[in-house]
């Protein structure tokens, strides 16, 4: 059984973001230093699900290990995930995707519409809409890094800005 995704990006960050925050809650002890942390990696695995089981994408142009590795650099408080963790992930994502009822519908579609003789057509207008949401997506995850970062410059800069006394 999938699961639907709503369609906008903006409807979808704000759910990721709402998982990510009860997931932290729930797991005080779990890999994620923060909320954010949980956000980008949950987001990044919706993002590598599509990519690679979308019928609509061509196999030469879904997301290598190695890309979705270089993804999602840095969002632990500016470390790096185990670079395993991120190999399993990917692994496991390949081998047995996220059942999400959107990649269900484009290869219904997308069937119909190659019975019906505009296969072409209909893709293309596919990898436009998957760059679309590949370029908000891509926004959106830039925002939250550089909210990450300015928060930690903004803690960084609280220290900086004491007494003057030397923490020991």
């Amino acid at each position: 059984a999938g699961f639907r995704l709503p369609g906008e990006a903006q409807k979808i960050d704000r759910m990721m973001e709402k998982f990510a925050e009860q997931y932290c809650k729930q797991n005080v002890n779990s890999a994620f230093p923060n909320a954010d942390s949980a956000f980008i990696l949950a987001y990044s695995v919706i993002m590598l699900t599509t990519d690679l089981h979308n019928p609509n994408i061509a196999p030469e142009r879904r997301m290598t290990k190695e890309g979705f590795i270089r993804n999602n650099r840095g969002v632990l408080d500016g470390k790096d995930f185990p670079r395993e963790f991120l190999e399993r992930i990917y692994d496991k994502i390949k081998a047995n995707p996220i059942s999400l009822k959107e990649i269900e519908d484009a290869k219904a579609k997308l069937s119909a519409k190659a019975a019906a003789g505009s296969a072409k057509a209909w893709e293309a207008a596919q990898q436009k809409e998957r760059r679309d949401i590949l370029q908000r997506t891509a926004l959106s995850l830039q925002r939250r890094r550089m909210r990450m970062g300015g928060a930690a410059a903004a803690a960084a800069a609280a220290g900086d800005s004491s007494d003057g006394a030397a923490v020991a």
